[in-house]
Formats: C-alpha cells, structure tokens, sequence
C-alpha cells in the first residue's frame, strides 16, 4: 500500500538571516561514511554528520523552502548518488507550486571548456533553395492579423476581435533538391501554426499544430506532403488567440537536414518509414508507421512505452536528436542500460519539432555501448498519441567537457564536490541562500589555461528570456519561475545542451540551456532564484533572489549560518543516552552508527517541513510526506502531506518544531470535509493520538479545540470507511483489519482528548465506538477455516466470485467455508497490530500472537517479520500491543532488530524488506523514499529503548529488558522541560516539569515490560 509553522521574520533561533544552499552530485568511492562522533557526550554538531560515498544522503533542503535540491525518484533502481551524480556535476531541483511537485533536471551543471567560448558554427554546406529573412513582409498577405518588420524579425498580431490571424506568401520550390522547410520562431505571446497549401488541397496541411514552444524548426515537406519535384506552396503563418503575436525571424528551404547531420555521419539513424525494432513494450503502448513516420499510441490513461535496443559508440557519436512533429498527449524519453535503471533524458512534455541530447553526458556512458531506447506516451485520459519524424545518433564537436572524476560529500548546511579535469581541478559548493533560492559556487585551479576556461551551465525547462540589462535568465514554467544570475560573466542562451556550444540567435530559447564562461582560474557564483507563478511580479521576486544568491562570499556566510543553525537545532532534539542494539546480533552496528542516523533523521524531519501555499488555499505550513519523494497523493490543497506518514512525523516534530507540528495538524484539519472525509487518499486513523501527544507535549488547549470538530467528524467518517481508497481502489463490502486495528486504536486517544475539553457524552461515544468496533474485529479476521488463525481482510458480500484485488500474501485470497466470504491473509505485520486492541478476547490475541510467530525470528533481518514488508504504523502498533500483553522479550527484539536493519538499510524509507535469509546481507528500503515512516519508526524505537514511550503523550516509562540504564534528554510536558534516567527498577525524572511540581521525581518500574505512567503529585496541576 503507498501507499507548518508559517514562515516570518525568523526562522528558527537564528532571528531574520539570509541562507544559502550548496548543490552538488558526483560518483564517490566506497560505502558512506560519517564523521566520529562521541556517543557518551553530547549530540553531534552539523559537521560531525557529513556523509561522503555511495550511500551518502545527496538530496537537501531546508525548513519552509519549497525547494529541494537533487529529489529522488524512489520507483527507479538507480541509487540516490547514482542519480544524482556525473562527469557534468549535475544539480536536479524539485519545487512546490500549485499542489504540485516539480522535477527540473540539470539545473546547475560545471564543465570545462576547451576555449573561451564556443566556436562559430561552420558555414552550413547544405543548398538553400528559398529564404526569407523578414527584413520587411513585402510579398506577405496579412488576414485577420497585422503583420509588421523590425530589425530582420516580422511579427504577426492577431487583430483584437479575431480569435485567430495569419500571414501566406506563395513560393516556388524544388522538392527534389530542397524538401527541408525551417521556420525560426524567436516569440510567442500564445499558439503558432504553420500550414501549406499547393492548391489542391480543400484545407490547408499543418506542418506545425498550435503550440507555443519558441525556437528553430524544421519539416520535411516531402514526408508531411507526399509532394514530389516542383511545386507552388502557400506557406501559412498563423497567431491564434484575440491581441496574441508570433514572431518570425528567418524561414528557409533547403537542401539537408539540420539536425541530424549527413547520413554518412550518423552512428544510428531511425526514420520510421517501418515500426520494425520497436519490440518492447508497456501498458499496451504501440508504435505504428503509415510509411513516412511513426505513431506512439497508448489505449488507455495512463503511461506506457515502445522500446528497442541500439548499439552506438558514443565516445564518438554522443549527440542524439528525436524530431517530435506533434503530440495529443505528452511524451519523455529514457535509456538503460542491460539489466540497469532508466536514465530519463526527456521528463514528460508536450513540446513539439527536434529535441537534442548530450547522451554520454547525462548518462556518463563512453565507448561503444548497447542500451535500450524508451519513448514513452503519457495521457490524461484514453487514446493519446505522438507522432515521431526521425531518432539519430551523430558526431558532434563538443565545446564542454565533464569531470574525469569527482567526489561529493553531504552535510546539513551544504552540499559539496570536487572534480578533476584533464588539465587542472575544481571544487564547489551548493548552498541555500534564504528558502527561495540556492547558490553554486565553484573555485577552479589550472582549469583556465592555454585558451580554455571552466563553464558553469544548466538545462532550460520552460521558456528562458536573457536579459541583457540586469544580465540575468529568466525561465517560465507551468505555474512557477525560476531565474538565474551570476557574479561574474555574461550569461548566454544556447539551443540545445550547452556542451554542444549552439548559441541561441536571440534572447529566447525554449528547451535549450544557459550557461556563463569564466576565462581565468578563481571562483564563481550562480544564483537560481524561484517564485509561484508566471506574471511579472513572480518574474521579479525570482530575478532579485537569484542576484541575491549570487555571490560567493555570500555563499560561505550561507554555509556558516546554517551550519549553526543546524548546530542548534541538532542541540535542542531530545538526547538519548543509549544507541547499543540489544536483545540481538548487531550485524556490525555500533553506537555510534545509530546515534548518527538517530541526528540524521531529526534533521530530514526538519527539512521535510513545506511553508504554507496561499495559491491553494492552504495558510498553514506543512510537514511533507517526503520531501525529496516529491510524493503528492495527499488532500488536494496540501497533497504533499499524507494523512498518516505525517502524522507520526508531527508527533516526533513537537519536540524540536512544536509551532510547525500544530500548523501542519491544523492545516490537514482544516481541510476535513462536511461529510468528515479527507479528500485523497484514505489511510489509518492516528489523528486522535497526534492531537493528544501535540496537547500533552506543549499544554495548548486553545489548539486541541480549534482541531476538535473536524477530529470528531473525521472519526465518525473513519468508522464507516475501514480500508484503504485511492482513486478506483474502493470497495464498499472491503473490511481491512488495519484499518479497524488502527481506528480502535486512536479511540482511545479521542474518548481522553473529549474528557480533557469537558465532551463527557463524545467520550462516552468514543468507549462504546471501540467496543462495537472490536466485536467486530473478532467476527471479521478470525476465519473458521483457511490457512491462518486470523487474517487482514474480508469482503462482506458473499456473491463475490473472487477477491477484487490480489493479496500480498504468497499464499493468495481463499474463501472462508463458514462464511462464503473472500478472505485476503495479508501479512502477520498487519494482524499483529490487533494486540494493540485493549479488550481484544484472550482466546484471540492467542491467534494473534500464533500468527506471529509463523514469522517472527530474532536471528533473521527484521526480526523475520518482512519477507515482503515492514513498515513503520504497523510495527508501532505491533510492538505497544507486544509490551501491553506481556511480550516484552519479542517487543526487545522488534525493537532492536528494526533500528539495526533501518540503520543498515542506509535510507528513511516508507517500506523496510529482508533481502535474503541470511542476517549478514544487506535489508532493503523501499517504497517512497525518503519518508517519514522510516524517521518515525528509527527515533520511536530509540527512544523505547531508552525507557521512553513516546506515543503515548503522557510521560509514560518502560524498561523494555532487564538492566538498561538509558534515558533521554530535553523531553517536554504541557511545554515543561525534564529529563528521564533508567535506573536499576525506576524511571528518576529532573528538570523544570520536575522543579516546578509537574511530574514525580521518580515512576517505580518493577517489572520488565510493564509500562507506568507518570502521575502529577498531588496538589499540582499542569
């Protein structure tokens, strides 16, 4: 199953302070490594978390930034430094705008150049058989349109109440010698289009469906028309949309195609005059051709791809060049390796006309190589197509070149890198300037020598526009902007990847790159700026922020800020005092290691906190399901929060952020409907136990009853809806046995929150709720027969032929004799969170605990309990129910086993597997990633096994085996700090809750297991 403190004049303890973010991605060498720490002392510093080899944390961000350096794409197979890494030191960026999560490629890129700048393109030997340079429009009939020239540019207006306009001229033309028609479109302010006609047609041929991508494009008339020899066309330029303008500054017809090169030079060249290599396929996806060109269709919503495999030598041939002539839908483009992940060189898009890539450099692939191309047809809805002109690979002159090696490290403030060229070195810097920008910055030595020079680059997704004056890029996306500006240099547009050294004949480009040249060795910043929205003032915010960023003594004191910050931040989490594993093999985990993932995950549950979103209604800011996941399937409004994932966050958050904890629990309250529902994806309820562990760490009752209408309404709803329901996934007759678990559960937080507010009745409701909803439990996931003493689904309605949707369980659905119903066994992870049901029947938490014991082995990974998964809610719910029922020796060793192998794993994952039967391998993570199950579940875990359950909201102490002496530091009651130690059979507290009467001085704790609750002394209140 996938399954907000807003932002002011401060941030944090650091008062109003400029930050900067570093962004960096190269190959390291060996398994991640951190910086010793001292376990016995205090928390680590920022920089004692530095990470560097392949399993090193690369993605970054900081708290109420929309942005995210270097995102994870969890579904593909590549790691995290593998996707984030390259001989082009490439930095990707995700952003929040819009309920949506962005991905941008190649943002920043480092290069060096084998000269100052890129040389002039050779003179085209291709014949030009007409070309119009629009120094005027003489010989043009204008038509619903006003058609003017400037400067070799004409620019077509559509007149005000027109809807559309257009300019034609006829030309004669050799289609024999000259099939190639080039139209140069350097502005749009909406839709273009481009038609012929040689006469004989009812309606004008489109060469160019409306589009609004600027750039070159060029149409093979002979394929598109079927004409052949000589012809006389009226060629067509059409505005479409009342006062909209398109402007042309060149259209030529010639001899050879440009690109791809001769035929003579291209490695591989496909035309698509058959489908034939196209074998490989998904959802359906199929690829056609009609003789002249290819059609990517896909029958259903959806995604799906054609692929074929290509052997191409690309130390010499790196350039490959797919011309999309038009699209229904959308398209993207990826290549693999055998037995490898994708490499995405096209995110999905709906531009149309030749796209150029620099293959050996986004994928780092040299010499002769044999890989899978995949086109890939994307749809909102059924029966999208794309329509596919020509795929080649050729030679091209590089003017860039990429690291012949390079290293990267990652700590809290900053992300950093080294690299190594041919001639001379570099170093950089990727570091958060504020929350809306970033700034890389690079320092080179005996890189600028005998001519050449290091460059400093970056992909352009949208539209950029070059603005000499301020001498800053400006790039409009789908709802955001992003701009760009350096310290030193001009900044210049390029068509196509900057490696390739094509300059832009303007200041637009669409899908090409920018990049800015420095001629001597020292150092540079870039800036990269963002803002929600397209209009001029977004343009504005996002310009001032890149020129913010763009310094480099502004980077270091960006890096120095945050590194206190997060010094003091790591200084205010709470502070266990035990990291052993116990109860069980180690597998080579030290103290140390859990102490730095403990500090690690405290700092990723601060940088996952998103600020609010005006723009979708949202006043609150948010704590993302995974920030660097991109993961949106939340409620609309706020849909990157996960009604479950982040509510453990929250919980855990309290401690260190409680102003961002209750904003991002408001904020999803908010959001509840009339009906009591949340929109989005439905999951289990732990929304009563959130409220009350935010209550009773802080003391704000104000709070507690500003969410408690909509947290009563949501229960009532939860209590008709007991699965999961996402999209068509939703099944009325659908009982799931961890839903019903889940909501028993936080029952009991609901009827303590109604008591506390004086809602005597709703608590009495709640009680009576969690009786009737247990009796249920018992009727439904206790089969009288079948494979298991008890189950995690049943489907109610007996006329069912089989189970809707297939099990995770090997063994698969059966039907129930005794009752007629299908029967989903699920996994003993989900039946197990039944013995945190309070008044579960003896007779059945016996089944319970038989059931998990056909799993569960404290010599194996995970504690044998994820053969398939484990995650984090469910191994909560496992290990209370494991404590309250007397398992304490099982409870140690779930306890210890998840901390070891979540340690191992090198990850915070939404899903934790075994890899194989033998303890000594490597677990797997899996799932989104990263997210705040893994988070939870690590600093939970820690905790317990320093004495403390931190679910419970009220102090509450536990020794989960004999002889622990741990305890925390830094915890808070009602917003009173105290400190916990084991000692021998109790729980000594001290500290302000203690001082101030709040809390006992010590909680006896005689038996190993048995958890005792801290009481106020008598007298005193909160």
């Amino acid at each position: 199953m996938r399954r907000t403190r807003r932002i002011g004049a401060t941030i944090g303890w650091l008062g109003s302070v400029a930050m900067v973010a570093t962004l960096t991605a190269t190959t390291g060498t060996g398994p991640a490594t951190a910086a010793p720490s001292d376990v016995a002392g205090r928390p680590p510093t920022a920089d004692q978390l530095r990470q560097t080899g392949t399993s090193q944390q690369r993605w970054l961000s900081v708290p109420q930034s929309r942005l995210v350096l270097n995102p994870i794409d969890f579904n593909s197979s590549q790691s995290e430094v593998e996707q984030n890494s390259g001989p082009d030191l490439p930095l990707a960026v995700g952003y929040y705008a819009n309920d949506k999560a962005n991905r941008l490629r190649d943002v920043v890129q480092t290069f060096r150049a084998s000269s100052a700048g890129p040389a002039a393109p050779a003179a085209p030997s291709t014949q030009v058989g007409f070309a119009d340079p629009f120094d005027d429009v003489d010989g043009w009939a204008a038509s619903g349109a006003d058609a003017t020239a400037k400067g070799g540019r004409a620019t077509v207006t559509v007149d005000g109440a027109k809807t559309w306009g257009h300019i034609q001229r006829t030309v004669t033309l050799d289609l024999d010698q000259d099939p190639y028609l080039t139209v140069s479109v350097p502005a749009a302010t909406g839709a273009w289009s481009l038609k012929v006609n040689d006469g004989t047609l009812a309606d004008d041929l489109k060469l160019q469906d409306d589009t609004t991508a600027t750039g070159t494009r060029t149409y093979d008339l002979r394929k598109a028309t079927g004409w052949t020899g000589s012809k006389t066309v009226t060629v067509s330029i059409y505005a479409v949309g009342a006062g909209k303008s398109v402007t042309v500054d060149s259209l030529v017809a010639h001899s050879d195609p440009t690109p791809p090169p001769a035929a003579g030079e291209v490695d591989f060249a496909d035309d698509f005059t058959t489908a034939s290599g196209w074998t490989a396929s998904s959802k359906g996806a199929t690829l056609t051709s009609d003789g002249t060109e290819g059609t990517l269709a896909l029958p259903g919503a959806g995604f799906g791809y054609r692929a074929r495999t290509v052997t191409a030598d690309l130390s010499n041939d790196p350039v490959l060049t797919l011309d999309v002539p038009r699209t229904t839908g959308k398209w993207a483009l990826k290549v693999a390796l055998p037995g490898k992940g994708d490499v995405e060189l096209q995110h999905d898009t709906t531009a149309t006309g030749a796209h150029t890539y620099d293959l050996s450099a986004m994928t780092g692939w040299t010499g002769t190589q044999t890989f899978q191309v995949k086109l890939f047809q994307i749809g909102d809805a059924a029966g999208t197509s794309t329509t596919l002109g020509h795929l080649a690979i050729y030679p091209a002159q590089r003017w860039l070149t990429g690291a012949s090696s390079s290293s990267t490290s990652w700590e809290p403030a900053a992300l950093k890198f080294s690299a190594r060229y041919g001639q001379g070195n570099a170093q950089g810097t990727d570091v958060f300037h504020g929350t809306d920008a970033f700034t890389r910055v690079v320092t080179t030595r005996n890189v600028a020598r005998h001519g050449a020079a290091s460059v400093i680059a970056g992909a352009v997704s949208g539209t950029a526009t070059y603005d000499r004056r301020s001498n800053v890029v400006t790039v409009t996306q789908d709802g955001y902007t992003y701009a760009v500006a350096t310290s030193a240099g001009r900044l210049r547009l390029f068509d196509g990847p900057a490696a390739l050294g094509q300059l832009a004949d303007g200041n637009t480009v669409t899908g090409g790159s920018w990049g800015v040249v420095s001629a001597h060795d020292g150092t540079t910043a870039v800036g990269v700026g963002f803002a929600v929205g397209t209009d001029d003032e977004a343009r504005s915010h996002a310009a001032r922020a890149a020129r913010g960023a763009a310094s480099s003594h502004g980077a270091a004191r960006d890096v120095k800020t945050w590194d206190r910050y997060w010094d003091r931040y790591l200084a205010s989490a709470p502070a266990p005092k035990d990291f052993a594993i116990h109860g069980v093999d180690a597998a080579g985990v030290t103290s140390s290691d859990v102490r730095d993932a403990y500090y690690r995950a405290w700092v990723q549950l601060e940088e996952n906190v998103l600020p609010a979103t005006p723009e979708t209604g949202n006043e609150y800011a948010q704590l993302s399901t995974g920030k660097a996941s991109l993961w949106t399937n939340g409620t609309p409004g706020i849909s990157s929060v996960a009604s479950w994932d982040s509510l453990l966050g929250m919980q855990d958050l309290v401690h260190t952020d409680a102003a961002s904890a209750w904003a991002s629990f408001q904020g999803l309250m908010a959001k509840v409907g009339d009906d009591g529902s949340l929109a989005g994806e439905s999951l289990p309820s732990r929304k009563a136990q959130t409220a009350w562990v935010l209550y009773e760490v802080t003391g704000d009752e104000g709070k507690l009853r500003d969410v408690y209408a909509p947290l009563v309404a949501d229960l009532r709803w939860e209590a008709d809806h007991l699965r999961w329901i996402l999209g068509s996934h939703d099944y009325t007759d659908e009982r799931d046995g961890e839903f019903v678990a889940s909501l028993i559960y936080d029952l009991g937080y609901a009827e303590k929150i109604s008591r506390a507010l004086g809602h005597q009745d709703d608590a009495g409701e709640w009680s009576a709720l969690g009786k009737t909803l247990t009796a249920d439990y018992e009727s439904w996931f206790f089969p009288a027969t079948g494979p298991y003493a008890t189950v995690q689904k049943v489907y109610l309605d007996t006329s069912r032929s089989k189970a809707p949707v297939g099990s995770d369980n090997p063994a698969g659905d059966f039907l129930d004799a005794a009752t007629g119903r299908w029967t989903d066994p699920g996994l003993a992870m989900y039946t197990t969170t039944a013995l945190a049901i309070p008044e579960l029947s003896d007779a059945d938490v016996a089944k319970v605990v038989e059931r998990f014991r056909t799993e569960y082995d404290p010599d194996q990974q995970l504690a044998g309990l994820a053969s398939v998964a484990i995650k984090a809610p469910d191994a909560q719910l496992m290990t209370y129910g494991l404590l309250d029922r007397g398992y304490a020796t099982e409870a140690n060793v779930v306890i210890n086993s998840l901390t070891r192998d979540i340690v191992r794993s090198g990850q915070f994952a939404e899903v934790y597997q075994a890899s194989s039967g033998k303890l000594s391998d490597t677990p797997i993570a899996r799932g989104v990633a990263p997210s705040l199950f893994g988070i939870a579940n690590l600093i939970d875990n820690v905790w317990l096994a320093n004495g403390v359950r931190l679910e419970a909201g009220t102090p509450t102490f536990v020794r989960t085996s004999a002889g622990l002496s741990g305890g925390v530091d830094g915890l808070s009651y009602h917003g009173h700090r105290y400190d916990v130690r084991l000692q021998r059979d109790s729980a000594v507290l001290s500290g302000d809750a203690v001082r101030l009467g709040v809390l006992p001085r010590a909680v006896a704790l005689p038996t190993v297991g048995a958890s005792v609750t801290a009481h106020r002394p008598r007298g005193h209140g909160h």
